[in-house]
This record gives structure tokens, C-alpha cells and sequence, in this order.
């Protein structure tokens, strides 16, 4: 529809294994820029140093300014993307960054270096992560004390509607089968059931 425009794939696709994450990654590692909506793309596209742009729609205002890591990504706090709020202020940003104009490298390198990879680029994460939940499991494996007393009645009675709530319907249950019962065993002995609970 437009000249030098290509969505791929045309269907979409969900880029967790072989062949859709290697189109995923060429996509991402071949494009001039990358116009996302939701931050992991925006992040990831950030990683293969390109120049990232979204436009805010209130239909992703939940995935964009209403999570608490999109304001990371944004440039007057140290990130690297490009917001517009209008389609003419987006393609006028568009056009910028396609013309090869504002290099933004530098900034680019400097968010994944400290919120991607605060570590250093060349230190696989893996390790890691996998390190800090060791030490997680060290530091934590007395259960911590409630830091007040009350929290203990609060989790109650919380539970308290709950257990009510089961409780009518066990007991509910238990006087339907009941009731069904003693309609099966009057009506075998030829005599009136008794009248429903209530009435």
C-alpha cells in the first residue's frame, strides 16, 4: 500500500522459537528504525541499536504510559525513545531518523549498558540472575515475621467471607441431596414428600 513500507510477517506471529525469532531478529537488526507499541519490542529493538519511536494511542495506554517501565524508556529520563502524540508529530520524527538525521547511538549504548545490561554489554545475564536467586534462597529461608501483629487478623479476616461462602454452599449442597433423599424414600413408601425448606 505504501512505497518502501513492509510489515513482516503479514499475519504476525509469536517470535519464541526457531524461524519466527530468527525473522524477528532480522527484522529488528535490519530496519532503519522500529515504531512499537508495547516497551519489550521497544527495549528489544534498542538492543540491535536502532533508533526506536512510538506513537501514544489511548488504545495502548495500558502498555505504554500506564506501565511503570515505559517512563524509563523515554529520553528526558535517560532512555532513547522517540514519542509523538500525534501522527504528523510521528512522521515528522519519522522522516528525521529516515533521512539519517540526530545519530543517536551513544544514548542508545548508555540505557542497555546501565537498564539492560548494568553489569557490562559482554557479561552473559543468565549466570547472573540465576546467581541472585541463590542468594535469594540463602537470605530468605526463615519466613520473615509480620512486620504487625494485626496483619495476621487482617489475613483472617479476610479469609472470613470466603470460608463463609464455601461453607453455605457445602451446607446448600448437603440439603439438596438430603431433601432429595427423603423425596426418593417417600415416594418408594407411598407417602408425601415433605414440603421444601421455607414453605
Amino acid at each position: 500500500e505504501h512505497e518502501n513500507v513492509v510489515v513482516w510477517p503479514s499475519a504476525g506471529a509469536q517470535p519464541d522459537s526457531g524461524e519466527a525469532r530468527a525473522d524477528f531478529f532480522d527484522s529488528l537488526a535490519h530496519a532503519a528504525a522500529v515504531v512499537g507499541m508495547n516497551t519489550s519490542v521497544l527495549i528489544e529493538a534498542a538492543i540491535v541499536g536502532r533508533r526506536v519511536l512510538t506513537l501514544l494511542d489511548p488504545a495502548f495506554a495500558e502498555t505504554q504510559e500506564g506501565t511503570l517501565h515505559f517512563h524509563y524508556l523515554l529520553r528526558e529520563n535517560g532512555g532513547f525513545l522517540e514519542i509523538a502524540r500525534s501522527l504528523d508529530e510521528h512522521r515528522a520524527q519519522l522522516a528525521t531518523v529516515l533521512e539519517g538525521g540526530e545519530r543517536d547511538h551513544e544514548r542508545i549504548r548508555g540505557f542497555i549498558g546501565s537498564f539492560v545490561r548494568p553489569h557490562g554489554i559482554d557479561v552473559p545475564a543468565a549466570p547472573l540472575v540465576a546467581t541472585a536467586i541463590a542468594q535469594l534462597a540463602r537470605d530468605t529461608s526463615e519466613p520473615l515475621p509480620s512486620p504487625f501483629p494485626a496483619a495476621r487478623l487482617l489475613r483472617l479476616a479476610l479469609l472470613v467471607p470466603t470460608v463463609a461462602a464455601t461453607a453455605s454452599t457445602v451446607v446448600g449442597l448437603l440439603i439438596h441431596r438430603l431433601a432429595g433423599r427423603t423425596a426418593g424414600a417417600s415416594a418408594r413408601l407411598g407417602a408425601e414428600p415433605p414440603p421444601p425448606a421455607g414453605a
